[in-house]
């Protein structure tokens, strides 16, 4: 797997504990900057709503394709931790390098499926004018994205059995 510019290289003979101090000063903000995307959507959404401006566009989509669009975000945030658990693990092999780019990648593409379950939610809220799939569709991501939030014991153990293998 080749690493990006977002990917932390992880030099031979760095201890693990550094090594997920590195990936977790690179992975924080991308994780925290999702996060704050949906809670200031939310945010507007919500005032729009109190405020009277919504819906922004009644009648746009029929209820049948709000449903169907509504069941697609409720999806994509209930397989977001099936993708980031497949795409973060490493083969048994995996060098430290190798594990901390995969965490790394199955951590930005799990924020990122639930950060867009969260803004489609959000979306269908105003095209539907319903301010509770607003709240659900924002409360569902926000929570699914503090329960994965990216942990330094996880990344450290995981670089421990890498570094252990040599």
């Amino acid at each position: 797997m080749r690493a990006s510019a977002s990917n932390v290289r992880i030099a031979e003979g760095t201890s693990p504990a550094a090594a997920a101090g590195r990936v977790l000063a690179v992975l924080t903000p991308i994780c925290g900057a999702l996060v704050l995307g949906v809670a200031l959507f939310a945010a507007v959404v919500t005032w729009l709503f109190l405020d009277g401006t919504a819906p922004l566009s009644p009648g746009v989509l029929p209820g049948p394709a709000l449903v169907v669009a509504a069941s697609l975000a409720a999806a994509i945030l209930l397989a977001a931790p099936t993708l980031e658990r497949r795409l973060g693990e490493s083969p048994s092999s995996a060098s430290m390098d190798e594990v901390a780019t995969r965490f790394q990648t199955g951590a930005t593409v799990g924020f990122a499926l639930r950060e867009g379950a969260g803004l489609l939610g959000l979306v269908l809220s105003l095209l539907g004018g319903t301010l509770p799939w607003a709240l659900a569709f924002a409360g569902g991501s926000l929570e699914a994205m503090a329960l994965a939030w990216p942990k330094r014991a996880e990344l450290e153990a995981r670089l421990r059995k890498a570094a252990a293998r040599g």
